[in-house]
């Protein structure tokens, strides 16, 4: 009750004990499939204990997806996804590939049924909608539907949710 009441939004996440992330992990792995949850799927711990203090301060906040590495890239001292870079006010990223987007979606969904703010398999429903429309091919006439777009749908998710959700 007293770290809800001292909260500011500028304190950082706090970090879930070694033994509740892995009992958190545990539980999460078997409900999910065909994933290198020890490679490039891998959510960062950073992404995890995020997570879990949206959670705890009942204010649900979109995670932009360069906040997802992998544990990988954490453990090598990065915090944010190297592949994607977001610029400060412009919303444009630098993606190398679908697949790197779709790694970082799928390392969000895992840090956030890990820190129990969302079910793995509700969040790859979202994804799987998201790269969809991110590969569909478009009409005669019209392009193909950009990397902004898409940020912009992912964010407008969480505002939906963020409303929906807004008594806790």
């Amino acid at each position: 009750l007293k770290s809800r009441l001292d909260h500011t939004d500028d304190d950082k996440p706090v970090k879930l004990t070694a033994a509740e992330r892995d009992a958190r992990r545990t539980s999460v792995l078997p409900t999910t499939s065909g994933l290198l949850t020890d490679g490039v799927h891998g959510p960062a711990f950073s992404t995890i204990d995020l997570s879990n203090q949206i959670r705890e301060s009942d204010a649900l906040t979109y995670i932009p997806w360069e906040r997802c590495p992998s544990r990988e890239q954490e453990r090598k001292g990065d915090k944010h996804d190297p592949k994607i870079k977001k610029q400060a006010k412009d919303i444009t990223a630098n993606i190398a590939s679908d697949y790197d987007l779709q790694n970082a979606l799928i390392r969000r969904g895992l840090g956030m049924d890990m820190g129990m703010l969302l079910k793995y398999h509700n969040h790859e429903k979202l994804m799987v909608r998201l790269m969809a429309a991110k590969t569909v091919e478009p009409p005669p006439g019209y392009r193909a539907m950009s990397i902004q777009q898409i940020r912009l749908a992912d964010e407008k998710f969480f505002d939906v949710l963020a409303e929906l959700t807004r008594k806790g």
